[in-house]
C-alpha cells in the first residue's frame, strides 16, 4: 500500500475544529500514518497597502480571464462585465477606507492559506512518502467517509501527476464548470469522476502524488506573483501552465464528496465575510 502523507492547515484551532474526528479516523484506517500540522503564520499588517492590493488584482482579474478562455467561457457579454467589476473594484478601493481594509484583510488572510498550502506540499517532498491528503480545519467526516477514504490509495500511481478533490464545497454551475463532460475512469476509485480540462473546487481536502506536489511549488518559483494568489486561484494558474505545456495531468473529483466542506454546509464558519 502507498505511504500516505497527511497535511493539516490550520491557524490554531485544529483540536476544536471538524478534521480533528477527520484525523483520527484517517489514523485508524491507514497504518504509519505520517502526520504533520502546518499553522504558523507572519502577523498581519495592520494599515491597507494600497500598491499591492492593486497589484494583486491585476494578477487575478488576468488570471480570470485566462480561465474564462480555458474552460470555454468567453463572450463579449462576459468581458463587459468583468470590465465593470473591475472599474467598480477600483473605484471602490481609490474612495473608501472600510472597503480598503475589508479587501486587504481578504488579502492576508488568503495570502496566509496559500502559503500553508505551500509549505505542506514542500513537506510532503520532503517525507517521500507517496501520496499526501491536505486537509483544511473545516473537512468533516461523514458516515459514508470511512470506505471511501480506505479506496484512496488505489489510484494508478504512475509518474504522471495527479490532483483529487475529497470534499468539493462549490457546485458546478458557481464553478462555471457544468457544461464540461467529466469522464469516468477505471484507474480512479469508484465514485470520483475526471475533468477534462483539470480543474478545481475548494481546497477544503484534496490528494496529490509527489509530481503533482512538484508542479505546484514549480509555480511558486517560477512567477512570484502566483505566491499571493488565493489557494484555489494559485491551483488553477498551475491547471493552467500544465494546459498550456501539454503535460498530461489527471484531475479527478469525488462524486458525492468523500468528506463534507464545513463551512459552505454551515457546519462551521467561513473566516471569508463573502462567504
Amino acid at each position: 500500500m502507498p505511504a500516505l502523507f497527511l497535511a493539516a492547515v490550520h491557524n490554531g484551532e485544529l483540536a476544536d475544529s471538524p478534521a480533528a474526528e477527520v484525523i483520527d479516523q484517517i489514523e485508524t484506517l491507514f497504518a504509519g500514518l505520517r502526520i504533520e500540522e502546518v499553522s504558523q503564520q507572519e502577523e498581519f499588517q495592520a494599515g491597507p497597502d494600497l500598491e499591492t492590493l492593486r497589484g494583486w488584482s491585476s494578477r487575478q482579474w488576468a488570471l480570470e480571464r485566462r480561465w474564462r478562455t480555458y474552460l470555454g467561457r468567453t463572450s463579449r457579454a462576459r468581458e463587459v462585465l468583468a470590465t465593470i467589476g473591475r472599474q467598480v473594484w477600483r473605484a471602490r478601493i481609490a474612495v473608501r477606507p472600510e472597503f480598503q481594509v475589508r479587501a486587504w484583510r481578504i488579502r492576508q488572510v488568503e495570502a496566509a492559506v496559500s502559503r500553508k498550502h505551500q509549505e505542506a506540499w514542500a513537506k510532503f517532498l520532503e517525507s517521500e512518502r507517496d501520496l499526501a491528503l491536505i486537509l483544511e480545519s473545516d473537512a468533516t467526516w461523514t458516515p459514508e467517509s470511512a470506505p471511501r477514504l480506505s479506496g484512496i490509495t488505489d489510484f494508478h500511481l504512475t509518474n504522471k501527476p495527479f490532483y483529487a478533490n475529497l470534499a468539493g464545497g462549490l457546485s458546478t454551475q458557481d464553478l462555471s464548470i457544468a457544461h464540461l463532460e467529466p469522464e469516468s475512469s477505471t484507474q480512479a476509485p469508484n465514485g470520483f469522476i475526471r475533468y477534462r480540462p483539470p480543474v478545481t473546487n475548494t481546497s477544503c481536502a484534496y490528494l496529490v502524488n509527489r509530481p503533482m506536489a512538484e508542479l505546484l511549488l514549480e509555480e511558486c518559483s517560477a512567477d512570484q506573483a502566483s505566491v499571493t494568489l488565493g489557494i484555489d486561484w494559485l491551483v488553477n494558474a498551475v491547471f493552467l501552465r500544465a494546459w498550456d505545456s501539454r503535460i498530461d495531468l489527471a484531475c479527478w473529483h469525488a462524486e458525492p464528496p468523500v468528506l463534507t466542506h464545513g463551512s459552505t454546509a454551515g457546519i462551521t464558519r467561513s473566516w471569508h465575510p463573502d462567504r
